[in-house]
């Protein structure tokens, strides 16, 4: 999947929290995204946050800490 529709995807998450505070906010979008990205697509988003890409939402850059890496303790044996 393309970064520019990772992008979207994930600026569609911040737009359905846009009623919650900064902090809810974020917890909720890496809540979402943890919850229902697989390993690959929070991988390259992760990627993303971490260079700081600038069309990524301030939401997703708050949130990044919050993702779960791919291969991090607590995924599923099918998320593997």
């Amino acid at each position: 999947m393309s970064s520019e529709k990772l992008i979207r995807m994930a600026g569609q998450i911040v737009d359905a929290f846009a009623h919650l505070s900064p902090d809810a906010q974020a917890r909720a979008v890496a809540g979402h995204i943890n919850d229902f990205w697989p390993p690959q697509m929070r991988g390259t988003l992760l990627s993303l946050v971490e260079t700081q890409d600038s069309r990524l939402p301030p939401a997703v850059l708050r949130a990044g800490p919050l993702i779960r890496p791919p291969g991090a303790a607590g995924q599923t044996e099918a998320e593997s």
